[in-house]
């Protein structure tokens, strides 16, 4: 199955990530070629919110507890947008130095970006 979109929700606005959430933190920042995880930083440290969507509808979010405002509001609006196609959607909150993948669905992840401030 392929990937059909890489999406970065900052501070900034929505990003598309085409060549994926790393490659994208790496030359948005200028840093070296990745040896680290370079999109969990920005989720852990920015405040950005990671979303793909794949080409059969699945939906997958990796965020930390505290995104930006703007970060959330847009990931929000895109999933109103685009989330009716996937009934349930992967979400990994990273709360504590460690992730806590889940599967929700659509109402339950627009309370919990709200809720995870």
């Amino acid at each position: 199955m392929s990937v059909e979109e890489h999406l970065w929700f900052t501070d900034e606005g929505t990003r598309t990530a085409e060549e994926g959430h790393g490659v994208f933190v790496q030359k948005y920042f200028g840093l070296a070629a990745p040896s680290a995880d370079y999109a969990a930083y920005a989720i852990r440290n920015l405040g950005w919110i990671e979303a793909t969507r794949q080409s059969d509808g699945a939906i997958r979010l990796r965020y930390a507890k505290g995104p930006w405002p703007r970060a959330r509001a847009d990931c929000k609006a895109w999933l109103l947008k685009t989330g009716s196609v996937a009934p349930w959607i992967s979400v990994s909150v990273y709360k504590g130095k460690t992730w806590h993948p889940t599967l929700c669905p659509l109402a339950a992840i627009i309370e919990r970006l709200d809720k995870d401030q």
